[in-house]
């Protein structure tokens, strides 16, 4: 049991079993999903978590066998990535819709196109109308971090530090200051990032910073260091390893 208690007067949430690495968001829906596992009669079954930000109800969606380690919402479906390498389409029941060699690190949705991040760091993408996939087509180098999210025409991907990877499997690392970059969303036509360390001009304290389209850094938060970051339309929600739950406005 992971327990997300709320800031500024949110009642506190119970989400049933282990969280995997990347929580997801849709633009102006006050949603967040999480992917999570749990043992349930000797057998490992995979769930994602929908919580209303808003209500607080929170409404488990089954996601079939295995460790459930990311999740991401493309239109009316809820994808899920898996520690046996498949992406799953939840809705109305789990059905296998891509197959990656490796567990799923990280999963995101732009322009009907799913890109798919194994554990070994090769990126994969599948157009979601033909169910065409172009596997491997480039290795993100270096230590993964939980999440990646799409943002002018290019992946942005959490690691050891800031990479963007384009559509023919072009790299480019973005500098930040500071240590590896946990998390990443986008927000506000922002990408989000979490990070233990800002930096010796932060005092190396835990926090946020907010990047622009073209890598620059626009805004910076001190705060406990949240595992996860996600977005509903004009706020931020982070997740810290104790479990609790913040949201900043993301203007």
């Amino acid at each position: 049991m992971t327990r997300l208690a709320g800031t500024g007067g949110a009642r506190a949430l119970d989400v049933p079993g282990t969280l995997g690495t990347q929580i997801a968001s849709a633009p102006g829906r006050s949603r967040i999903w999480l992917p999570t596992w749990h043992q349930e009669g000797g057998a490992v079954v995979a769930t994602a978590i929908e919580v209303n930000t808003r209500s607080g109800r929170v409404t488990s969606i089954a996601a079939g066998d295995g460790l459930a380690l990311a999740v991401v919402r493309a239109g009316s479906q809820l994808l899920v990535g898996t520690g046996d390498g498949d992406v799953r389409a939840l809705l109305p029941s789990p059905t296998p819709v891509l197959r990656l060699a490796a567990p799923v690190r990280m999963l995101a949705v732009a322009q009907n196109t799913l890109w798919a991040i194994d554990s070994a760091g090769r990126v994969s993408l599948m157009d979601l109308r033909t169910q065409v996939a172009h596997p491997d087509i480039v290795r993100v180098p270096g230590t993964l971090g939980a999440g990646a999210a799409f943002l002018g025409g290019r992946l942005w991907v959490s690691g050891a530090s800031l990479v963007t990877v384009d559509s023919h499997g072009s790299l480019q690392t973005i500098r930040v200051a500071g240590g590896p970059v946990s998390a990443v969303a986008r927000c506000a036509g922002r990408i989000w990032t979490t990070q233990k360390d800002l930096g010796a001009r932060y005092g190396n304290a835990p926090g946020l910073r907010a990047v622009d389209a073209d890598g620059e850094v626009v805004r910076t938060i001190r705060a406990p260091f949240p595992g996860y970051v996600a977005c509903t339309g004009r706020y931020v929600w982070t997740a810290t390893a104790d479990g609790r739950l913040y949201k900043l406005a993301a203007g």
